[in-house]
């Protein structure tokens, strides 16, 4: 299951814009600026096996973009069905990286979707020591 960047045009004064990355199962969409932050809305259902070579280098290339142009990225999941825990371990990896970068990171997420509460309760685990994170429930 390959996955591919739609374009998504470039903002003026920084790298290129990232595309949205869309497979035959999910769609990170990313959408416009809003706010002083870049949000990607998650659809579908992840199932990759590895997605550290699948979704890990564009999820690095939108905090990239993101954090040089002084915007936040938020990570919107409510209307995901499913990702597995290889896809968590992705997750956590990129929290690591929020210090470091001196960015924020936002996960907003639908609690009445119990392993969506299940998996962010994990990620929220991380909010006390990584300064710029957020883990939200959003309710559908």
């Amino acid at each position: 299951m390959s996955a591919s960047r739609q374009d998504a045009g470039a903002s003026a004064g920084r790298s290129e814009r990232p595309a949205s990355l869309v497979s035959s199962s999910y769609t990170l969409r990313l959408d416009e600026a809003e706010g002083g932050w870049l949000t990607s809305s998650w659809l579908g259902r992840i199932g990759d096996r590895h997605p550290s070579v699948s979704i890990q280098p564009y999820l690095e290339s939108l905090m990239d973009h993101a954090f040089e142009g002084g915007l936040g990225l938020h990570f919107r999941l409510e209307e995901l069905q499913h990702f597995n825990s290889s896809t968590i371990a992705v997750l956590v990896r990129l929290i690591h990286r929020i210090p470091e970068r001196q960015g924020k990171l936002r996960i907003t997420f639908d609690p009445d979707k119990s392993w969506q509460q299940m998996c962010c309760d994990v990620l929220a685990r991380f909010e006390a020591s990584v300064p710029g994170l957020e883990v939200r429930e959003i309710r559908s």
